[in-house]
């Protein structure tokens, strides 16, 4: 799902974000380093998967598609830094072939940082620095982001943690294009009866071939992608709202509530009542 909100303001288009759940596929016109402050994740990129340990980073960049999945939630967060790259170079600015070509996905830099090497440490820590800054906003903070923000890039490009992508691969990634819609398909409609012949139908697959291209390139199935995106909106409507727990699980699109149950618990290690009080303790 394309998220439609402005990150920061208009005159300061960054925010840093601390999420201690699941995130489910999404994709925005803003950079994101992702830094993970406890436990371990899969993180996907498009329709790569990355394995973020405590301590490590990842980065998407503008319209890439990107997830996190959790191995342990009840012991997991991390911080995400979301900006926009305008924030960085304006059109005629000498800075705009990098940031344009990173954006136009011209040029790839890594989608992962570790601790121990000259531009893992140089990402990590502006990110970490760039968060209290954001939080505390001394005077001139802005000043001292902007400059980290170029800190951090010119490592990744003085340790050769990019390549560039010439002209006729630009857009290859046409299968992440084929994911995001039937994703967005998921996201608008996961409180309806939803059949894998009806998204098969989005690309005109069989539900055989779709099943199998779907599964490769998410690791999940379109059944199992279903109900993990249902049960994250359930587990919203747990936290945010006086719902029963019936009803939130018939607003998402579940029709059976054993099942429902059956599938909170493989997806939040607890079940619906267990996690309403965790959230309100």
């Amino acid at each position: 799902m394309k998220e439609a909100i402005t990150h920061g303001d208009l005159r300061f288009p960054i925010q840093a974000y601390t999420v201690p759940f699941d995130l489910p596929n999404h994709w925005h016109n803003e950079f994101e380093f992702l830094y993970m402050n406890r436990g371990s994740a899969t993180y996907w990129v498009d329709t790569q998967p990355f394995e973020l340990a405590e301590g490590e980073c990842g980065f998407a960049s503008k319209g890439q598609m990107h997830s996190i999945d959790y191995h342990d939630e009840s012991s997991s967060e991390f911080t995400a830094l979301v900006f926009n790259p305008v924030l960085l170079s304006g059109e005629f600015d000498a800075c705009s072939f990098y940031f344009q070509g990173i954006a136009d996905q011209r040029i790839l830099i890594d989608h992962k940082y570790a601790p121990g090497t000259p531009h893992g440490d140089a990402v990590i820590q502006g990110l970490l620095q760039i968060a209290e800054l954001l939080a505390e906003k001394p005077f001139a903070y802005e000043i001292e982001i902007k400059g980290l923000l170029y800190g951090m890039f010119a490592a990744i490009f003085h340790n050769g943690a990019y390549h560039v992508q010439y002209e006729e691969h630009i857009g290859n990634p046409k299968n992440a294009e084929k994911i995001k819609r039937v994703v967005n398909y998921i996201y608008n409609n996961f409180n309806q009866k939803i059949t894998i012949e009806d998204l098969a139908q989005l690309l005109n697959y069989s539900p055989y071939y779709f099943s199998r291209f779907f599964k490769e390139l998410t690791g999940r199935t379109p059944i199992d992608y279903l109900n993990r995106y249902r049960i994250f909106r359930a587990s919203e409507l747990l936290r945010t709202s006086e719902m029963s727990i019936s009803e939130a699980a018939y607003a998402v699109g579940f029709d059976n509530l054993s099942y429902f149950i059956r599938m909170f618990r493989k997806y939040n290690s607890c079940t619906p009542s267990t996690y309403r009080r965790r959230g309100k303790g």
